[in-house]
């Protein structure tokens, strides 16, 4: 069965857990995926990353960061 991490400092990453919950096809009531529930130290590898990426991202111009913003929300 597929396992869903954490998304963390651009990574998927499996996380420090053994816990899962499972995720459900809305349409045929099945398990299709686990998801990995995080524990303490996900959280603050989480946490550390974003407090990193924010130091990086303060430094971009508002300019930028809209510029950057605008690409995402056309690819979606």
């Amino acid at each position: 069965m597929k396992k869903i991490g954490n998304f963390i400092n651009g990574k998927l990453i499996k996380g420090s857990s053994d816990n899962t919950i499972p995720v459900y096809n809305p349409t045929t009531g099945e398990i299709q995926s686990e998801v990995i529930l995080s524990n303490n130290n996900d959280f603050e590898s989480a946490v550390e990353s974003a407090k990193n990426a924010f130091i990086q991202w303060s430094n971009v111009t508002p300019l930028n960061r809209s510029r950057i913003l605008s690409k995402y929300k056309n690819l979606l």
